[in-house]
């Protein structure tokens, strides 16, 4: 049996949110006003609608999701440690963009450190039966060692969701709000930047400006002109 254990990651609502979401598309709208307004306000430049196609277009949306999932795991797992006392291991595997949920993995052995050092003080016993939690501790510390068929069953009850729940019990309930504030004054506009494949966006900028500008003189002079040839 893997030594690392699946979680959701608590605290995070989802880039479906208003203000999760907004950590996407503010750098993107930000960029594009910056860009329309470097270009001037001649008829052939690209406007900021022109740009945020062209960033939907060129851009990876997943890798950004991924980039800032990866932040606001970073920042838990360093309130979890503060909290729990230990290096816990906790670390980042995947935005989950069906569930829209980030996915973490957590060393067993952190588990158990838990369930025994922590799960009988005030918080109770954080939602694992008192059974379960018994034979998980019990579970041998050899990495060879086979798991009883209690502590599978343990493992087996303390899923996804319940062992993110167990983890979200050691820190705040607002985690996830503090997280979004500081990713927004951090990291968003550097997972927006990491996330654009910059060549293909200049290359599209230009045909896009050309294809205007094409437009623009047929308008004007009643000439039909043949669409420029791309650069890329």
């Amino acid at each position: 049996m893997s030594r690392d254990l699946e979680l959701f990651v608590p605290g995070f609502p989802g880039f479906a949110t208003p203000e999760w979401a907004s950590l996407l598309s503010e750098p993107r709208r930000s960029a594009a006003r910056q860009y329309a307004e470097f270009g001037g306000g001649k008829s052939s430049r690209l406007d900021e609608n022109d740009y945020m196609r062209l960033f939907e277009e060129v851009g990876d949306q997943e890798a950004q999701r991924t980039a800032i999932a990866s932040n606001y795991v970073q920042m838990f797992g360093i309130k979890l440690a503060l909290n729990l006392g230990i290096p816990h291991g906790l670390r980042f595997l995947r935005y989950d963009v069906e569930t829209d949920r980030i996915l973490a993995s957590l060393p067993l052995g952190a588990l158990r450190w838990i369930l025994e050092n922590r799960a009988t003080d005030e918080r109770g016993s954080c939602g694992v039966s008192p059974e379960d939690r018994e034979a998980i501790i019990e579970y041998g510390y050899d990495p060879s060692e086979v798991p009883s068929i209690a502590a599978a069953r343990a493992l087996r009850r303390l899923d996804r969701v319940k062992l993110g729940e167990l983890l979200g019990g050691f820190t705040s309930p607002r985690i996830g709000a503090a997280a979004a504030k500081v990713i927004a004054r951090r990291d968003a506009d550097l997972a927006f930047a990491e996330s654009m494949d910059w060549q293909k966006l200049r290359a599209e900028a230009w045909a896009l400006r050309s294809e205007k500008r094409r437009r623009l003189l047929e308008d004007t002079f009643g000439i039909a002109l043949s669409p420029p040839v791309s650069r890329r």
